[in-house]
């Protein structure tokens, strides 16, 4: 009679699902990054910590990006290992 074929079906993605999470994490860190610049007393507020440091670490963190994105052979440099220590040591 009829030969129904279910592996086809279960192959198939969905076009939307594979850019969406990335664009909203980009437009999230971008975010972030113009609150930080924009008014780093704010943070320094939140944390309870020094104002000259809060403004210090932003600076070095964007001269920091600055310059990963003009020699983008370092960021080969990073390993697995040093990224995952990275992420454990700054949630």
């Amino acid at each position: 009679m009829t030969q129904l074929d279910f592996e086809n079906r279960s192959s198939a993605k969905p076009n939307g699902g594979t850019f969406t999470a990335p664009l909203l994490g980009i437009y999230c860190i971008v975010t972030l990054i113009y609150f930080s610049v924009s008014a780093p007393a704010v943070i320094a507020r939140w944390t309870e910590a020094d104002y000259t440091l809060i403004v210090t670490m932003i600076s070095f963190f964007l001269w920091l990006g600055g310059l990963s994105l003009n020699r983008l052979v370092w960021i080969e440099l990073i390993s697995p290992r040093i990224l995952l220590l990275w992420n454990l040591l700054l949630p």
